[in-house]
């Protein structure tokens, strides 16, 4: 079964306290599952979290609705779809395909706002040209 995580960051977040945008953030997380297993903040304004291949783009514009209700925010995110092939007790020790894609996508320099990647290349490019 395909999982789908995400990686992402707040774009802007030293202009904003965490006060005010990381109580939104966490509570969309904690709807996902339980920290660490399935999500974890780390760096201060990093993401990273599981859900299913199927909740994906909902759940990064439900990420994107909240942090953006701060004008000066924004949220960089990259899903990967694919497998878990280790599940660690924190998400940011397992590995697997999923977060190779997303890890990946997220570590090029010139990432739009939201990109996806799994191991379809006819797949992803329908959703490149959605998502830009």
């Amino acid at each position: 079964m395909k999982k789908a995580i995400l990686t992402g960051d707040i774009a802007n977040s030293r202009s904003v306290h965490p006060e005010t945008w990381l109580p939104g953030l966490k509570t969309i997380l904690n709807s996902v599952g339980k920290e660490p297993s399935k999500w974890e903040i780390f760096r201060g304004d990093s993401f990273q979290v599981e859900t299913s291949a199927d909740d994906a783009l909902t759940l990064a514009l439900k990420i994107k609705a909240s942090v953006k209700t701060h004008r000066e925010l924004d949220v960089r995110q990259s899903i990967g779809i694919g497998g878990i092939e280790y599940k660690a007790d924190k998400i940011t020790e397992s590995s697997g395909t999923a977060f190779t894609f997303s890890g990946d996508n997220f570590d090029k320099k010139n990432i739009q706002r939201l990109i996806l990647k799994s191991d379809d290349d006819e797949f992803d490019a329908t959703f490149d040209v959605i998502l830009k």
